[in-house]
């Protein structure tokens, strides 16, 4: 039976995240990917004909999810303490926001795709899953991150 295609799609269990002021890079099971959504302006005026016209309107980011197993790391935990402490920098330079790299691999570990976020900042972090004696599963470390635009690099 011939192959519909010469090669095969990427995997996407290989992957890196990079956070600016972070020593190497930090090491998740799952990571949600970065989202733009574009806002639908509908526009029509009593005498135009009966189709709305369409434009595009404000841009929007849902935010970026990620878990891993808990372990004695605290980078997430201090990020998350820093950007929910207003003591910290200026709203005009607030040294909480961070640049944000995440890396798909291929196969062989090479980088495939980089998509680096700006002005990535912890808006949820959660620092165990609900603990339950009934269940043999791994303790789960939840951070969520927002940020202000993102971009894919080439490689």
């Amino acid at each position: 039976m011939a192959r519909s295609s010469v090669f095969d799609p990427v995997e996407n269990f290989r992957f890196l995240i990079d956070v600016s002021g972070f020593d190497g890079t930090a090491q998740f099971m799952k990571v949600s990917a970065p989202k733009r959504n574009m806002d639908e302006i509908e526009y029509r005026e009593g005498d135009d004909s009966p189709v709305l016209q369409k434009s595009a309107g404000l841009a929007k980011f849902d935010n970026v999810t990620m878990e891993r197993g808990l372990t004695s790391n605290s980078d997430f935990c201090d990020w998350a303490i820093e950007c929910h402490d207003g003591s910290k920098g200026t709203a005009q330079d607030p040294v909480y926001r961070r640049e944000m790299t995440i890396t798909q691999l291929d196969r062989e570990g090479n980088p495939f795709k980089k998509w680096r976020l700006f002005e990535a900042w912890v808006t949820e972090f959660r620092p165990v899953s609900d603990l339950d004696a009934t269940t043999s599963e791994k303790t789960i470390e939840f951070v969520s991150i927002t940020y202000e635009d993102f971009v894919q690099e080439s490689i």
